[in-house]
């Protein structure tokens, strides 16, 4: 009776429905793919990511304080090792590590925030030093698209925070608005850059225009792609056909 109440909460009931929709996407993927092992090996991986964070969450609402200690640990070291690796050469991909810095990131920052709102003065200094090496590693990876999917969570995430803590539901209303007005601005005015190539003049007169918008190429070849595999989608390996 207990399992089904926590399972029949809202919140419960949008991550198991999203978990599935994902998996379902994930599993077309493979079907679409033109390299299925490759495809199946990808989806492995993403099963494996999508049940640590399911379970993590499980067992975070039964010890909140282990599991933030417990993951911001193993973030902290983890991205820690992934920056010195990538700035010490033994890992020559900048995207696949800003990628995993870019995630690990917060989850370090939190765990440091938590040391410090507790007082835990070694693990507050351990922490803040993986984070600043972690730090070090994202600026030196030259990902442009990692920083701005960081800028962007942060930002969100302080919303978020923000929104909880107002009593004021005018604000709060006006606030829902605005961000849903940005995003729609935000997806019309890439879509126009994306689809049509008049306003390539103006966007590489702006400051660092060149390297800003090197990728939009790219994305307009991938164009093709989706009258092709219009139900389907590419697959988990569809990168290679652009």
């Amino acid at each position: 009776m207990v399992w089904s109440k926590r399972l029949l909460t809202p919140t419960s009931l949008l991550v198991c429905s999203s978990a599935c929709w994902f998996l379902l996407s994930a599993i077309v993927g493979i079907w679409a793919s033109y390299e299925p092992a490759t495809a199946l090996r990808r989806f492995s991986l993403l099963v494996f990511a999508l049940a640590m964070m399911l379970g993590i969450a499980w067992i975070g609402q039964r010890k909140p304080k282990t599991t933030l200690a417990a993951v911001g640990l193993v973030s902290s070291l983890l991205s820690a090792g992934i920056s010195l690796a990538f700035l010490s050469g033994i890992v020559d991909n900048s995207g696949m590590a800003a990628s995993a810095l870019m995630v690990l990131t917060p989850l370090a920052a939190a765990a440091a925030i938590w040391h410090y709102r507790s007082g835990n003065a070694p693990w507050l200094i351990s922490n803040g030093l993986c984070l600043l090496v972690t730090l070090v590693g994202l600026l030196f990876s030259g990902e442009r698209t990692a920083w701005l999917g960081l800028l962007m969570g942060s930002g969100f995430a302080a919303w978020v925070a923000w929104r909880s803590a107002t009593k004021n539901e005018s604000l709060r209303t006006l606030s829902d608005v605005a961000l849903i007005l940005g995003f729609g601005l935000i997806l019309l005015v890439s879509s126009a850059i994306i689809i049509s190539s008049a306003y390539d003049p103006y966007m590489y007169t702006l400051p660092f225009g060149e390297v800003l918008f090197e990728r939009i190429p790219l994305w307009r070849a991938s164009l093709g792609l989706v009258g092709e595999f219009l139900f389907s989608g590419g697959g988990l390996c569809k990168t290679a056909l652009i």
